[in-house]
């Protein structure tokens, strides 16, 4: 046994004694030390058992405990006269009492099953009152209320509606219906050129056809190769047309020396390449095309001197090329003091 008074297991503090000056005894079975403050707030609580055995309160409770009904439960307030014991009290139970169920749970007390019980009574009976919680409408502060009203002005329409004259309604239909038909029914067509040459070409006379444009538009020859520009204009100049009804314009918004020196070699190997095209009916007519693919060249070439002209005109576009190729280096590499022109201008860029 200990020497001196017993100390309460739940606060910490000495156990004082009753009304009749004997020791307080929270329960008369196991003789549970627990001062009058925290057993008064068990029983406040609801805590009806003892925490160590388990065994009611109702014959243990002192005869100062004020007695209420059948859950012989007492306010704190009207039991303890000093406000300072009650903060002392509450620091202390919630730890102490902690660790006794933690104790109480592993040696199979009753008191933690009780406690559970109590706990899915009360979450049984918050699911029971939560859905009329939700159908009850929220309230809306009356300022906020005002703010949602919209105005006059806000719930007018904001556009109208114009009906178009049926003098141009019409007219618009109209071609919508001929272009209907065209979509409706596809067709594919095949065009007879020598018909078309027999029309406007008659031998003795000038070539009635129609004058052609073409218009080819590059802006970096760093980014778009000179070498593509160039392949693009021969392959316009060769196209199966009479030569003087055909025109070709290169439209350079970056306005490069280095696409103006390639378009002049350009004009010069086309003076070999369109003569070749049109003799021998050349497709593709793009050289570099051409001489890339993987065919029986020979394939209705009847002409003995075919292929004589044909090794003729590819080592020509290979020499074409290496000039290109080689005015593409040399740009990339700006001159301290800039490009000479043949004026004698001096042409440079910061």
């Amino acid at each position: 046994m200990e020497s001196g008074p017993p100390i309460c297991h739940t606060c910490g503090e000495q156990v004082g004694d009753d009304a009749n000056g004997d020791l307080v005894v929270a329960c008369h079975e196991c003789n549970y030390p627990m001062c009058k403050s925290c057993f008064e707030y068990e029983i406040k609580e609801g805590r009806k058992v003892c925490l160590r055995c388990g065994s009611p309160y109702d014959d243990n409770l002192p005869d100062d405990v004020e007695k209420k009904g059948s859950g012989n439960q007492s306010t704190m307030a009207s039991q303890l006269n000093n406000s300072q014991d009650v903060g002392i009290h509450a620091r202390h139970i919630s730890s102490v009492s902690t660790v006794d169920s933690e104790m109480n749970e592993e040696s199979g007390n009753p008191v933690w099953k009780n406690r559970v019980e109590s706990w899915k009574d009360k979450k049984n009976k918050k699911k029971k009152s939560s859905p009329k919680a939700e159908t009850e409408p929220a309230q809306v502060p009356p300022e906020q209320q005002m703010e949602e009203k919209p105005s006059a002005e806000a719930s007018e329409p904001l556009s109208i509606v114009y009906p178009i004259p049926r003098n141009k309604l019409t007219p618009y239909r109209a071609v919508i219906i001929m272009r209907l038909f065209p979509k409706w029914n596809p067709v594919n067509r095949d065009t007879y050129i020598d018909r078309l040459s027999a029309r406007y070409e008659r031998e003795g006379e000038p070539s009635q056809l129609a004058g052609v444009d073409f218009f080819v538009s590059t802006v970096d020859p760093l980014k778009e190769p000179p070498l593509i520009t160039a392949n693009t204009v021969l392959s316009i100049l060769a196209v199966d047309y009479p030569v003087d009804k055909v025109s070709c314009y290169v439209s350079d918004d970056g306005a490069a020396m280095l696409s103006f020196e390639s378009l002049v070699e350009t004009a010069e190997f086309a003076r070999k390449w369109v003569p070749f095209c049109k003799k021998y009916a050349i497709e593709p007519r793009a050289p570099e095309f051409y001489f890339s693919q993987k065919i029986d060249y020979l394939k209705d070439k009847i002409q003995p001197s075919f292929v004589k002209e044909r090794r003729a005109m590819k080592r020509d576009y290979e020499e074409y090329k290496v000039r290109v190729n080689a005015m593409v280096a040399k740009a990339q590499k700006t001159p301290e003091d800039g490009w000479t022109m043949q004026d004698g201008n001096t042409l440079a860029w910061e």
